[in-house]
């Protein structure tokens, strides 16, 4: 049987692998990485049961980034038949899949996908409840709005160890607690800021531009982050020309590959002239704030606005 589990947000990704893993605990585990795999070694592992053998549940990662994405889609088509039997699991497990390639056209016709993308507003709010009523807990409102407010389009694997520590603190997870307790500190409330930026989201962006402001946050500083933000865009944009590997360009422009991967997602929505555009108008914001009287929250709201 085949299924192909890919998206954006590696966190549920994994939870649905892991979900799948439990219900087939009893075939033998295989993994295969796939970048690399040749045909004729991909073609043996799939085709490699025999009668006498377990049965078996096969993990082929990122097998969208192999260069021989046409040889390997058409291997796969041929052996359709062998990839839905019910001798065994195969798992095509995509970290981000590149919608253009062959191989995703293949898998996206299978019953079996799922897509896991970011979640935010209310499917993220819906994500955080239902995590504390499994783990036996509660929350407030006012504890909610904070964490959904400091969360942003945080990585899950993150959240989930913070709520993890709300709850072994108190069952009832109330706003001082999360005031005591998180890590979502001036830091990564800047990262969600620049983030909401990045990803057209004006709501959400005025939302924590406004919330920093009552914090006290230095505009210059603010100004600066956004400015690094629209930078790394840039970077990234020109770098994915060339190459849409994370993971090298994040080596090449000495940047985290969390970092990299989201910029990727982003820079889909922005020409050159755009990121470009967006850079001078800092630039002017930052001539600015250091000659004219106009107040940072209206330079930079209007920013945010435009």
């Amino acid at each position: 049987m085949l299924y192909f589990i890919f998206g954006a947000d590696n966190y549920r990704a994994k939870e649905k692998l892991k979900e799948l893993r439990e219900k087939y605990v009893e075939f033998e585990l295989q993994k295969i990485e796939g970048e690399k795999i040749s045909l004729d070694e991909l073609s043996g592992k799939i085709k490699g049961a025999s009668l006498l053998s377990p049965q078996r549940f096969l993990i082929l990662e990122n097998l969208t980034l192999n260069k021989s994405q046409k040889e390997i889609s058409q291997f796969l088509a041929d052996s359709h038949a062998i990839l839905e039997s019910q001798n065994d699991i195969f798992v095509f497990f995509e970290d981000k899949a590149d919608k253009k390639t062959s191989l995703y056209k293949f898998l996206s016709q299978t019953k079996n996908k799922f897509e896991m993308e970011n979640l935010s507003g209310p499917e993220l709010k819906k994500w955080i409840e239902d995590y504390i009523v499994k783990s036996g807990g509660k929350i407030e409102t006012k504890a909610m709005q904070k964490i959904l407010i400091t969360a942003g389009q945080s990585d899950l694997r993150f959240l989930s160890l913070e709520l993890d520590k709300l709850l072994a603190y108190d069952k009832k997870i109330i706003l001082s607690n999360v005031n005591l307790l998180t890590a979502a500190d001036f830091d990564t409330n800047i990262f969600n800021l620049t983030d909401a930026v990045s990803i057209g989201d004006k709501a959400r962006a005025l939302e924590l531009l406004n919330y920093q402001f009552t914090l006290g946050a230095e505009p210059f500083y603010l100004l600066s982050m956004l400015v690094r933000q629209i930078r790394i865009l840039i970077q990234v944009k020109e770098a994915s020309a060339q190459n849409n590997n994370y993971n090298l360009i994040a080596k090449d422009l000495d940047l985290h590959p969390f970092v990299v991967k989201k910029a990727l997602d982003q820079v889909k929505k922005y020409s050159f002239e755009d990121l470009e555009k967006r850079y001078a108008k800092l630039m002017e914001i930052d001539l600015s704030l250091k000659s004219s009287k106009i107040p940072a929250e209206v330079l930079l709201t209007k920013f945010i606005m435009e």
